[in-house]
Parts: C-alpha cells; sequence; structure tokens
C-alpha cells in the first residue's frame, strides 16, 4: 500500500508545474509506472493537438521499456522514491519526447537504470544526473567519439590472452566507434558546450605511445633461449613458474597468456634479488614506438586511418570529463556488449 503526501500546487499562465511525490513505503512496479506517468503528466499537458499525441506516444514508450528493464534487471526499486531520481526520469522523459530517437532511447534506459543503483551521493551519481539531461543531445557520431576517446586514452582491456586476440578486439572496437563517425570541429565545440570534453589545444597526446604503454606486454619482442641464458641467466629457474613465457620447439623464449597488465600475485615468485634483472629484460625486450607501429598496424588497413589521423585530429587534444566519461562508457556497454564498473572511472 502506498501513503501519497496530499499536495496542492498552483501555477501562472503559460508555467508547467512538476510535482514531486513523497512515497513512505515500498515500491512495486505498479507503483513506478503509475508515478512515472503522473511526474510527467504536466509536461504531456502543454503540447497541442498532432505534437500531444507523438509526445504521449513516446512517454508512453520509454515508461513501458524502462519499466520492463527494471523487472528484467530486478533492479530495487526503493532508489525511485528519492526526489533526485524522479528529476531523473522526468528529465529523460523530456529528452526523449523531444528526439524520440532509438539512439537516445537506448542510452537513457541504461543511464536510467545504472543510476537507480547508485543510491548514494557520489560523483558517479552527479555525472549520471548530468548524462541523462545531455544524452538527448548527441548524436551517435558523438557517442561514438566518446567511447574511442575513452578506449583509447581511459580504458584497458583486461582477460585477454594473446596478442592476436588483442588487436582483433582494437579493431572491432575501432570499427564499432569510427564507421560513418568523422567529427568536425562544430561537433567538438558540441560535444564540449555540453560539457563532455574539455579541449588543451597546445597538448596533443600520441596515439602510438599510450596504446604501447597500456599493452607492452602484448609486444615483447622475441629471443632465442640460448641469448635468454646469457643475458638473463638469473631468470632461467622461473621458466615453469611463470605462466606469460615459455621455450618452444625452436628454442625461442616466447610470451603467453598476459593480461592487460602483469598479474602482480605472479610476480611474487620472482624474489626481490631478481627483479631488478626481470624488470630490464622486460625494457630490453619492449618494442620501439616504430616497431610497435608496424606490428599493430600490419595487414590492418582498418586501423591505419585512426593511427595515423589522430595527431591532427582534435580528439588528441580532448580529455573527457566525467559526464562525457558516463555516456562512453554506456555506449562501449550498449556496443561491445561488455560490462563495465563505472565506478572504477569515476
Amino acid at each position: 500500500m502506498i501513503k501519497e503526501s496530499k499536495m496542492e500546487q498552483k501555477s501562472g499562465r503559460e508555467s508547467t508545474n512538476i510535482q514531486i511525490k513523497e512515497f513512505n513505503v515500498g515500491l512495486s512496479y505498479k507503483d513506478v509506472k503509475e508515478l512515472c506517468l503522473d511526474l510527467i503528466a504536466d509536461k504531456l499537458a502543454s503540447y497541442k493537438e498532432e505534437a500531444s499525441t507523438e509526445a504521449k506516444k513516446r512517454e508512453e514508450k520509454l515508461r513501458t521499456d524502462f519499466i520492463e528493464e527494471l523487472q528484467k534487471n530486478k533492479i530495487n526499486l526503493n532508489e525511485f522514491k528519492n526526489p533526485s531520481m524522479q528529476l531523473c526520469y522526468i528529465e529523460a522523459q523530456k529528452g526523449y519526447i523531444s528526439y524520440g530517437d532509438e539512439t537516445a532511447e537506448k542510452m537513457l534506459l541504461e543511464l536510467l537504470k545504472s543510476r537507480m543503483s547508485e543510491t548514494d551521493k557520489s560523483i558517479l551519481q552527479i555525472s549520471l544526473n548530468e548524462a541523462i539531461k545531455v544524452a538527448p543531445l548527441l548524436m551517435k557520431k558523438h557517442l561514438n567519439a566518446l567511447s574511442l576517446l575513452f578506449f583509447v586514452k581511459e580504458m584497458s582491456i583486461m582477460g585477454i590472452r594473446t596478442r592476436d586476440e588483442l588487436i582483433a578486439f582494437i579493431k572491432d572496437a575501432v570499427l564499432k566507434f569510427t564507421n560513418n563517425s568523422t567529427l568536425t570541429k562544430v561537433d567538438y565545440e558540441h560535444l564540449e558546450y555540453n560539457k563532455c570534453i574539455t579541449k588543451i589545444e597546445i597538448l596533443k597526446s600520441d596515439i602510438i605511445k599510450i596504446m604501447k604503454n597500456k599493452y607492452k606486454y602484448y609486444f615483447l619482442k622475441e629471443i632465442s633461449y640460448n641469448e635468454f641464458q646469457k643475458k638473463y641467466s638469473q631468470l632461467t629457474k622461473y621458466i615453469n613458474s611463470l605462466s606469460f613465457f615459455y621455450v618452444d620447439s625452436d628454442n625461442i623464449l616466447r610470451f603467453k597468456k598476459v593480461d592487460s597488465f602483469l598479474s602482480y600475485n605472479e610476480l611474487d615468485i620472482i624474489s626481490l634479488d631478481d627483479r631488478e634483472i626481470f624488470d630490464k629484460m622486460i625494457n630490453d625486450l619492449t618494442m620501439t614506438d616504430e616497431e610497435f607501429e608496424r606490428t599493430i598496424l600490419d595487414n590492418n588497413d582498418l586501423l591505419c586511418p585512426l593511427f595515423y589521423t589522430w595527431k591532427n585530429d582534435l580528439m588528441s587534444s580532448s580529455s573527457l570529463t566525467t559526464i562525457g566519461k558516463v555516456l562512453a562508457m554506456i555506449n562501449i556497454k550498449l556496443e561491445l556488449k561488455i560490462p563495465i564498473d563505472m565506478s572504477i572511472w569515476i
């Protein structure tokens, strides 16, 4: 049972009222559904004739899909009692009623679900609130640009074991976020105006250095076992203990089962006396920027446009705000179908 507080509201001519209702006990899906309609009722009433019909159609679609997502994901409904969450829903509906496109709805549904789960006031919660306002104002190419910026500058891919798998993943991601998504200076100004990016015109990041620094363990050079024994004899005792390197049938030291970051738990088996020589080996075998560029782009023509145009693109001098990061991560989740814990980055 729901106990509602009685509210009386007066408004002047040509004005719109927004009323936040107070619920004192737990909510059911039916309660939330009815409340969603109540929250946006005044806004719907402001439209005339044909516009009103379309507005109601869009409101009903987002409301119905939102409730279905809550049920499907078994999301706790208690957060919807909070005025902040209700205002987020109002903003989502206002944006969707205004533009009504599929991209906006998908983004808004994911943002609302994430916001429902963020119950404590935090930078992430505030960023989600603001991202809900901004999402309907962006086109797909803007969201893809934010995702690509996050993918290059912020995100590190975890759980991929080989160089070929890594390159395949990068290729897939780059294609998802660059296909038909060329941005102009005006597009970047639009993203900056909507507080998704900040631009530092003087500093341009180098995509080769960024990617090599993140994934250098995937791009270590080969070395013969005989040379390994001569240069790093202290490490031969770890050949059968560390899972990321082994000696193959051609007597070449090769690296396998790599992750984005070398496991520090695994490195615990290397004694402190040997750690320095181990670090030296990694540095010696790390590819130069030129070697890395040739390796990652070899027979990967689809990656070349991003790497070769990065320096001259405004993206290289842009940084994501917390709002931009939220929108980027939601878009990555939708496009690549991978879970992302936003609290790691915000």
